[in-house]
């Protein structure tokens, strides 16, 4: 994703799911039970002293975020904080 957009910043691949655990984005299946396959696709963006600058969710996989908004996002935080 950061390739295709052109994105120079890192980015997460939370393999383990301990990310998706604190920021609360595993999903909840009809038996109760905690499936992480089912993660709520999401982007946050965070800023050098880990502050959350811009946040993303859809419950729909089929659907990416606006790329153009997230570029306004980044633009909005000082260089030196990114």
């Amino acid at each position: 994703m950061a390739e295709k957009n052109y994105l120079p910043y890192p980015i997460l691949s939370d393999s383990d799911r301990e990310v998706i655990k604190i920021y609360g984005l595993e999903t909840v299946d009809y038996e109760g039970q905690q499936r992480f396959m089912d993660v709520e696709r999401s982007l946050f963006l965070l800023d050098r002293q880990g502050i959350i600058r811009y946040i993303w969710v859809s419950d729909n996989p089929d659907v990416e975020p606006n790329y153009e908004e997230l570029k306004t996002a980044l633009k909005q935080i000082p260089y030196n904080s990114i």
